[in-house]
Order: structure tokens, then C-alpha cells, then sequence
């Protein structure tokens, strides 16, 4: 991700591995690498600061660093003094807006933002307008739109079938998002049974390749009753954008059973609008 875009003043991170000519992985530390923008960079453009290198002593290198502007740049990456393949990447560098928990824990974050396109109207689920994409892994008595309906809700029920592995998501489409947290609320079904007790929560650029964003395990912080919520934090990913955001259930609810119930997903991080 750090050697195709980067947030301002966000810490952007790559892992580079050293291989042989044939393609081997090194096995052994004690390598210099470096970064410097392509040229001494371009007038206007932006440039780099506070890189840290740090040798995993395995012939990998673990590197972070800061842009301090918006725009492109190119950046070369060094091995002992010569470029590696590919090298000098181009690497856009983007401004974004912060969001933060409001005072609920569905308010104030991508989802609400999106559906009043910055504030400026009344919230419309922006699933049913088209901005974002919300998805189910199968049909209980679902909506999918139910994910996104923001602050409010209509009273509804919302869960997959009875199935191991069920998952629930949402493609933000044109928006990126760096997440620093998250809120979920379940659904109406029942004031006591079937909350969500084992799941992660994973991102993705291309709904396909997955990270994982955090684990939950024997997890009660969504209470039992109706439509009750919880927030949490995510940590180590303030650099890394992701388009797919997706709640994999890993195990049994609380009443034992592997239907996901989820009436709403909040989003909170930096969040970037891609250039359609």
C-alpha cells in the first residue's frame, strides 16, 4: 500500500523482501535500505519525512513513512545503494477528512457522512441511493440495507440464515477509508438472544484479499436488547486505505447459533474520495 498512496502526515507502511536473482527470499539481515524521493523530487510536489527503516534481520525490511503534502511523487527505494524492481514508484498522496465517534455510536462517521454528502442534506441511506454497496452473505429475514441506515433505525429485523462463516459488508465505492474505529447495533429479533459474541472485522481494497482490522472473541459488549450498540478501536492501520469493509462471524452467537444479526455499520478514520 506505501508504495502506491499515502495519507498526509500519516504514517504510510510496506514491508519490502530481499530475493536472489532467481527469485529466492533472503534469509538473512544486515542489508541498507533507503528512501528518497526520485530526482531530489519535483518543485510542488510532495516529500517525504520521518522515515523509519527497520531491518527484521530475515532479509525483509519493514519501512513507515510521511508525506507532508498532497499530490504525487516518486519514490525510489534502495538496496545497498541500487534500486529495486520497479523502482521509482508512483505514489499519490491524498488529503482526507477525519472522523470521529459522535455523540451515539452511530453518528458522525463515514456511513452518516456519505449519506449527507458532507453534512450538507438530510441523511439518505446511501445504499438505497447508490453511493455505497451493502451486502449479506445470505437471506434470513434480511434488508441489507439495514447496515446503513445510519443513526436511526426502522425497527426492523435484520440477519443471515443459520450458516457457519455468515458476513455481512460494505463497499464504500468511490470513498476510502483509514480506520481508527467502528459501531455496530443489532438488530430487533429478540431483546436477549443472537448477539454477535465471536467475529472480525476485515478490509479489503478489492473484496476479495482480506485484513484483518480486529478479532473478537467471547465479545459481550453488544448487550442484550433490542438494538443495542458498542464501539471499538482499531489501531495500526492509520495509513492504509480500504474501499471493503466486511463483519465475519468466526463462531456461535449467544444463544449458540451462526446467524449474524446487524442492523447497522459505522465507520470512523480518515476518509478519502477517490476521483471518479
Amino acid at each position: 500500500v506505501g508504495l502506491r498512496e499515502a495519507l498526509v502526515g500519516k504514517p504510510a507502511r510496506m514491508t519490502v523482501q530481499m530475493v536472489d536473482d532467481m527469485g529466492n527470499a533472503w534469509t538473512n539481515g544486515g542489508d541498507s535500505l533507503e528512501l528518497k524521493e526520485a530526482g531530489g523530487g519535483k518543485e510542488g510536489s510532495p516529500r517525504l519525512k520521518q522515515v523509519r527503516v527497520h531491518d527484521m534481520g530475515d532479509g525483509s525490511h519493514d519501512v513507515e513513512y510521511e508525506a507532508d503534502r498532497e499530490g504525487k511523487m516518486e519514490v525510489e527505494v534502495l538496496v545497498n545503494g541500487f534500486p529495486i524492481s520497479g523502482s521509482p514508484f508512483l505514489v499519490e498522496v491524498k488529503r482526507g477528512v477525519k472522523l470521529s465517534m459522535g455523540a451515539s455510536a452511530m453518528t458522525r462517521g463515514a456511513i452518516e457522512y456519505i449519506g449527507t454528502q458532507n453534512w450538507t442534506r438530510h441523511f439518505q441511506n446511501p445504499h438505497t441511493t447508490g453511493d455505497v454497496l451493502a451486502t449479506m452473505s445470505s437471506a434470513g429475514n434480511s434488508d441489507p440495507s439495514r447496515l446503513t441506515q445510519g443513526p436511526h433505525h426502522d425497527g426492523g429485523d435484520n440477519y443471515t440464515a443459520n450458516l457457519p462463516g455468515s458476513w455481512v459488508a460494505v463497499d464504500l465505492k468511490r470513498f476510502r477509508l483509514a480506520p481508527d474505529g467502528y459501531s455496530l447495533r443489532s438488530d430487533a429479533w429478540h431483546p436477549t438472544y443472537y448477539k454477535l459474541r465471536r467475529w472480525r472485522l476485515e478490509g479489503s481494497e478489492d473484496g476479495e484479499r482480506w485484513t484483518t482490522l480486529r478479532e473478537h472473541r467471547d465479545d459481550a459488549s453488544l448487550i442484550k436488547e433490542r438494538f443495542s450498540t458498542a464501539t471499538w478501536s482499531i489501531t495500526g492501520f492509520e495509513g492504509e486505505l480500504f474501499r471493503h469493509f466486511r463483519i465475519l462471524q468466526t463462531g456461535p452467537n449467544s444463544s449458540g447459533y451462526h446467524c449474524l444479526t446487524c442492523a447497522g455499520l459505522e465507520l470512523f478514520g480518515m476518509l478519502v474520495e477517490e476521483d471518479e
